[in-house]
């Protein structure tokens, strides 16, 4: 869909089948470790002076601890995510309470009352430099309580809830990549904001 609306596009797989240490749900930002490598790859192919990240569900914690702790920051124009657990997620902090993580460190990476994401998140979601596109829908069954996926606080970022443009059009968490109304949103947050959908109902 990018590249029929005519932007350059390279595609970063967060788990690689073939590395066991990849497992989103063993590690987040040891994938972040691996952006620079491939960002660098990007820009030395497109000669570009930054790069627009969209990112979808927890690539956009990868992303942003790239962002913040491996170099990202200075190499970002803008980060367009797609239900991206800013806040983190209740699944990662009942999944540590119960000892049922395969990574504590991952898990608290990921949970809504985890000290890495807090880290993360002080003192500001947001960092300087950098446009933010944060789009997420009501009807989140996965990245949830919805609002967890919104920014708030300083910083240059705009937020979309789904159903504020397209009240009738049924978007989830699972479906949202291929959602040709999220899409729209995606492709104006790339030519500079602001998101604009178009309904599909």
């Amino acid at each position: 869909m990018l590249r029929r609306n005519g932007f350059d596009t390279s595609v970063f797989m967060v788990h690689d089948p073939k590395d066991p240490s990849t497992d989103p749900y063993r590690t987040v930002s040891g994938n972040s470790k691996r952006l620079p490598a491939f960002v660098d790859g990007v820009l030395a192919r497109t000669h570009a002076p930054k790069v627009d990240v969209v990112t979808w569900s927890q690539g956009g914690l990868v992303t942003r601890y790239w962002l913040k702790y491996f170099g990202g920051a200075k190499h970002v124009r803008s980060l367009t995510s797609m239900s991206g657990m800013i806040k983190g997620s209740p699944f990662q902090r009942t999944m540590l309470a119960l000892g049922a993580c395969p990574s504590a460190k991952a898990c608290d990476e990921m949970s809504d009352t985890g000290k890495r994401l807090h880290a993360l998140n002080t003192p500001t979601e947001a960092l300087p430099g950098i446009k933010y596109f944060n789009i997420t829908t009501m009807l989140e069954e996965n990245a949830f309580p919805y609002t967890t996926n919104l920014m708030s606080g300083p910083g240059d970022y705009e937020n979309l809830v789904t159903q504020d443009q397209c009240p009738f059009d049924l978007v989830f968490h699972t479906t949202m990549p291929e959602n040709a109304g999220v899409q729209s949103a995606v492709i104006s947050a790339l030519r500079g904001g602001p998101m604009r959908m178009k309904c599909n109902a």
